[in-house]
């Protein structure tokens, strides 16, 4: 999957606490999603008290997933991105 200039501002709208929709992915700000099935809570905002925050990438197991994941961790501060599998947290 390959993603528009659409859906890359869906994901800088995600980073900046904005709601945005695209060709294949929306936010709401808090959380992102993909419009394919499967797709569902790619990306979602963690409170952490005294932080800020986080940004939790779920390991959702689709390339369609994987390449959105990379784009919100080029995107956004390496400090701020961490992905969780099934398992936990890696």
């Amino acid at each position: 999957m390959t993603l528009g200039q659409k859906d890359k501002l869906v994901i800088l709208a995600f980073i900046d606490h904005r709601a945005l929709a695209g060709l294949k992915l929306s936010t709401d700000g808090k959380r992102l999603d993909g419009h394919w099935m499967g797709g569902s809570r790619i990306a979602e905002r963690v409170a952490e008290p005294g932080h800020g925050g986080y940004i939790q990438v779920n390991d959702l197991g689709s390339r369609a997933a994987q390449t959105v994941q990379r784009a919100v961790r080029k995107y956004a501060r390496v400090h701020r991105v961490r992905v969780v599998d099934n398992g936990g947290e890696r």
